[in-house]
């Protein structure tokens, strides 16, 4: 497995057009007043799978402005946002503030308040809501005369494609999902180096083959680096620390199902951190289903053949047995569907159809005892689902 990592490109873009904010008169102070103009750079990148039109990925719908100075303290809103933007100041010196694509006015804010300002998200689809992604931008600006200034925004989800394959020498392998998963929920806009204290997974996607690209958004979450980590095969939910981002793929492989755990980060082996606007490409090619490999599990899920009749009377008895190989976080749920009458023990419990029967958590395997005794003459079908949650 490959996997390469790049960051975002910046591009200065200057434009003509100026979107003017409502200009109110300078506060009393000694100082005199100065024009400060302030053009903003955009990312811009190349994309595969696009989420987001080319535009979208480097748009400015509105802007929030806050310049705080021992002074005064300053806010702007602008809606719709050009790309340069004028307004007059005070001279001095000023800590700037930018939030892009907040898709609102948010109001004053103190210092502590813009520090402390939280972007948190319902689900994958709010990072690109409105077909834009939330960008920001801080830095100190002394403003002595009149200035332009240049702004870098900056993205605060990376963009992650996940390039899979299955090679020739894995025919019997099929694959039916891919998903990300420990997915920051939120982060402080103006803080550095941000770990997830909340997690979400993304919807899963169907796979029709066994080739393709899915690209993702995810927040910044930096889990930190494991030295213990030498190898690809050692970068494992065993490894890895708690809330790391990372990519399940499903599947099945000679009728056994299948999952392949792929962790972000800067590297392919210690680094489980994943940073802001940049550009992650990982390139997975799946050879088989090697339990010895701590990043696939396996499962299988069996029961002893029946014969084809039975007295009526008879307890007919069968085994089910399911195993999980290296998958700790697995919780199994056995429900069934019954046709024709039967009563249905567990176990030697009696259990009725669809039922949710917790089976199995973490690795391992776990076998249970299965009756079925007809209440009247006539077929009986039973079928046993074994669902992960």
């Amino acid at each position: 497995m490959k996997r390469f990592l790049g960051l975002w490109a910046l591009l200065i873009l200057m434009f003509a057009s100026c979107a003017k904010l409502p200009e109110t008169s300078p506060d009393q102070t000694d100082a005199p007043s100065c024009r400060l103009t302030l053009a903003l750079a955009v990312p811009d990148a190349e994309r595969i799978t696009r989420a987001l039109a080319p535009d979208g990925e480097k748009s400015v719908a509105d802007l929030n402005l806050y310049l705080f100075s021992e002074a005064l303290d300053k806010h702007y809103f602008c809606s719709p946002c050009a790309a340069s933007l004028n307004i007059t100041v005070p001279s001095g010196t000023y800590e700037l503030y930018l939030i892009a694509n907040a898709g609102a006015d948010l109001g004053d804010m103190t210092r502590q308040q813009a520090d402390g300002y939280r972007y948190e998200i319902a689900s994958e689809g709010d990072i690109e809501k409105n077909g834009r992604m939330m960008m920001y931008a801080r830095q100190t600006v002394t403003v002595t005369s009149d200035t332009n200034l240049h702004v870098a925004l900056v993205r605060l989800a990376a963009k992650v494609e996940i390039r899979y394959s299955v090679a020739a020498s894995a025919e019997a392998l099929t694959l039916s999902s891919i998903q990300v998963k420990s997915a920051p929920t939120g982060l402080r806009v103006f803080d550095r180096n941000r770990a997830a204290t909340a997690v979400t997974d993304y919807a899963a996607h169907a796979l029709t083959g066994n080739a393709g690209t899915l690209t993702a958004y995810v927040l910044e979450n930096c889990r930190g680096v494991n030295s213990a980590v030498t190898s690809q095969e050692l970068k494992d939910s065993a490894h890895a620390p708690q809330n790391s981002t990372y990519v399940l793929i499903k599947g099945y492989y000679a009728a056994k199902a299948v999952a392949y755990t792929v962790y972000l980060g800067e590297n392919a082996t210690s680094d489980f951190n994943v940073r802001e606007n940049r550009h992650y490409v990982l390139n997975v090619q799946i050879y088989g289903a090697n339990p010895s490999d701590f990043r696939v599990s396996v499962s299988e899920f069996t029961a002893t053949p029946l014969n084809a009749s039975y007295q009526m009377g008879e307890t007919v008895v069968s085994t089910l047995a399911f195993s999980a190989a290296n998958d700790p976080d697995n919780y199994r749920i056995l429900t069934y569907e019954l046709t024709g009458k039967a009563t249905v023990t567990i176990d030697g419990v009696i259990q009725p159809p669809g039922m949710a029967i917790p089976f199995l958590s973490g690795s391992g395997t776990r076998q249970a005892r299965v009756g079925i005794e007809a209440l009247q003459p006539g077929a009986v079908g039973i079928t046993f689902t074994m669902k992960d949650l």
